[in-house]
């Protein structure tokens, strides 16, 4: 694995878009970088301007026609064509038809260096006597010491037109290659590239002095003078201060004093204008016009920009809690005929990677729900509703994101857990049925991606937070281990909390059995493998204590969970009490031991089981009165037949109001797959279902 860079901010999360063979990547806090899937390491993408104007030459006969002139250089990277903003122009005077000139290159020189990798070239651009437009004068490599140009008039306007290629000055867009702004999204539309969005950054033991536009502190960006205009605010104060610049990670200064106290304090850096989108020029991703190319958008709204995507009609822009679209042919700007229209509704959307497109239907999720986007918002999670509420931590939404499986044809809202801190757990929809179902990860699933494959299909491929990646599917064949190793593992030798011998032959081809899981189903502990021997495994974390020679270790995602929806009664006079619970398994499932547990009445926590005298039982299942759970044997001695894939199965508790099932699947022995479960008044569970 290759390092492509290292020293990024690691609390603001990236956004990578592709353009013209490249990715870019922004996170509101580094400049913006870029890959070309080639090389080593990330560039910076633009180029920054030379910083001070160009010098005087060295003249000799020939050259230049008689008169005044105005010549500048810029920085090129010929291997894109893109460029920099051009320096300031030098007005300088031809006469005696002495117009030869030479400039001098150097860190001190005429034209100055830059240490841009990027840049090969200095172009050296010049008017006519008395002309409005630049023209290509001259070039020199990177490592020249110097160069000559100079040609007539009429050759002159002849060359390569820098104004019309790179910014009319009759249009104000003499500095229209600007490198791209901070932001917490990027896109590219229409042949453009887009940066928007904004994320308070927070900061501590910030110190501010009175009557002083300086500031230290730690963890500074650089970049918070680029031109999009950062604010430095003090927690718990209302008055903002713009930062004018950053000397480096520890100091910053502000445009006017500090009038406060003199002390330590917490802050957060903001945008001025947190709802601007920027947009780069037409098919040149990496020059921005920060004062003139952009839109503001949720401008009558309180809220913020959170995410935006291009369609073929218009480009979507969400807010948390409102939703817009830019419709626009060719120029985004509202002189041009522009306009920014709001969808219906109060609908919005978590952040940039929790919206997604599928085959032609946008699905965005906010506080609300998931829906669909359109001129009227389509509201498609109404049956999981009430099941999110109690179980998403809200306050981690910068962590959810959402897949598309093309394999199974379901969508993943993958989303933090109450109560933990990775995102674990995902809201399934299957697009084709309308159906929901929820699953659970035992490491936090923080990016997916479709991806081909060797075999020419195209898969669903989740990252995690150990920095494995696995493909994700619904059966056996996905569940982390190759489809030819033991998934249960008998400990033999010495096992220790962390290495543990066993008597299965492990594979230890890369990358064998790293940041696989390793279940203890003894413990209930599960951990993840660093490495591996062919006897023997070791986890990243020790065990809790070494396994005993002879037990089992399991690995692969277990526990394996389904849960129902909260079944509710319609009211006391027409509540039907549905006696059993219908489960519609997959024909031929099977995986060892799945647990049924049973909640009433809206309880976080399971019911204590009892099985009662009218009871039956079918062959497989296991009641012991007082604990949590039944017991269903899908495999080994006196297993249920579940051949035709229904399995029916008595409630086993007194409910008043509504009713939940959950199950899980303890010891990987095969593949369960459950198709559905639902409460019925009948065991044959045909005409009578109440709810699902």
């Amino acid at each position: 694995m290759t390092t492509l860079a290292s020293g990024l901010n690691a609390v603001s999360r990236a956004c990578l878009a592709t353009s013209q063979a490249n990715i870019y990547r922004v996170n509101n806090f580094d400049v913006c970088k870029k890959w070309n899937g080639i090389a080593s390491t990330l560039l910076d993408a633009g180029i920054t301007a030379p910083a001070v104007v160009l010098g005087a030459p060295t003249a000799g006969a020939g050259g230049l026609s008689n008169g005044d002139h105005l010549i500048r250089y810029r920085y090129k990277d010929t291997s894109t064509g893109f460029v920099s903003n051009p320096s300031l122009a030098l007005t300088y005077t031809v006469s005696g038809g002495n117009g030869l000139l030479t400039f001098g290159i150097g860190v001190a020189d005429d034209i100055r260096t830059t240490t841009d990798p990027k840049v090969d070239q200095y172009v050296i651009e010049a008017t006519s006597v008395g002309g409005g437009f630049f023209f290509q004068l001259g070039t020199a490599a990177v490592g020249a010491t110097s160069v000559v140009v100079g040609m007539s008039d009429p050759s002159l306007i002849q060359q390569f037109n820098s104004s019309i290629a790179y910014g009319r000055e009759d249009r104000l867009e003499t500095y229209s290659n600007e490198r791209p702004p901070l932001g917490t999204i990027i896109l590219p539309y229409r042949g453009r590239m887009w940066v928007l969005g904004d994320e308070p950054y927070l900061l501590t033991a910030v110190t501010f002095t009175n009557n002083s536009t300086a500031i230290t502190g730690t963890g500074f960006s650089t970049a918070w003078d680029d031109g999009a205009g950062f604010l430095l605010v003090r927690d718990g104060d209302t008055k903002a201060y713009e930062i004018s610049a950053v000397a480096g990670a520890t100091a910053m200064t502000l445009s006017v004093a500090w009038t406060g106290s003199t002390g330590p304090y917490s802050a957060k850096v903001v945008k001025r204008f947190p709802n601007r989108g920027y947009y780069s020029g037409v098919f040149l991703p990496e020059g921005f016009f920060l004062s003139r190319w952009a839109r503001d958008f949720l401008a009558e709204t309180s809220d913020t920009v959170t995410s935006g995507v291009g369609r073929k009609d218009a480009l979507y822009v969400f807010g948390r809690n409102n939703t817009e679209r830019l419709i626009f042919n060719f120029d985004p700007s509202a002189d041009a005929g522009a306009i920014i229209s709001p969808l219906k509704g109060i609908r919005g959307n978590w952040n940039q990677r929790s919206v997604i497109d599928v085959e032609g239907e946008l699905y965005a999720w906010d506080r609300q729900g998931m829906w669909v986007v359109g001129e009227v918002p389509k509201p498609i999670s109404e049956p999981i509703d009430e099941l999110l509420k109690e179980y998403v931590d809200y306050d981690e939404r910068r962590q959810f994101h959402t897949a598309f499986d093309p394999e199974n044809r379901i969508i993943l809202f993958i989303f933090v857990q109450a109560g933990d801190t990775a995102p674990k757990t995902a809201a399934c929809f299957e697009i084709d049925t309308g159906r929901w179902f929820l699953i659970t990860f035992l490491q936090g699933m923080t990016a997916s991606k479709i991806v081909p494959t060797t075999d020419g299909q195209v898969r669903l491929m989740l990252a995690d937070e150990n920095g494995y990646s696995w493909y994700f599917g619904i059966n056996g064949s996905f569940d982390g281990p190759p489809p030819t190793t033991e998934t249960v593992l008998t400990v033999t030798g010495s096992p220790s909390a962390t290495v543990i011998p066993v008597t299965q032959t492990l594979p230890t081809v890369a990358p064998a059995l790293n940041g696989i899981m390793v279940y203890n189903p003894l413990t209930g502990e599960s951990r993840y493998s660093s490495s591996n021997t062919s006897s023997a495994i070791t986890v990243a974390v020790a065990f809790s204590a070494a396994p005993t020679v002879g037990q089992e270790l399991y690995l692969g995602p277990i526990l394996f969970e389904y849960r129902t929806k909260w079944w509710v009664g319609s009211g006391q006079e027409t509540r039907k009490n549905p006696p059993y619970l219908l489960l519609n398994l997959f024909p031929g499932s099977e995986t060892g031991t799945m647990r049924v547990y049973f909640y009433a009445d809206m309880s976080t926590s399971p019911s204590q089981v009892t099985k009662f005298v009218a009871d039956q039982l079918p062959d497989g299942v296991t009641c012991t009165n007082g604990d949590y759970f039944l017991t269903v044997a899908l495999s080994g001695s006196g297993q249920t037949d579940v051949s035709d894939g229904v399995l029916s199965i008595p409630i086993p508790i007194e409910w008043k109001n509504s009713i939940q099932a959950r199950m899980t699947s303890s010891r990987p022995d095969g593949d369960l797959r459950v198709l559905d479960a639902q409460f019925v008044l009948a065991q044959s569970g045909e005409a009578d279902d109440v709810g699902t």
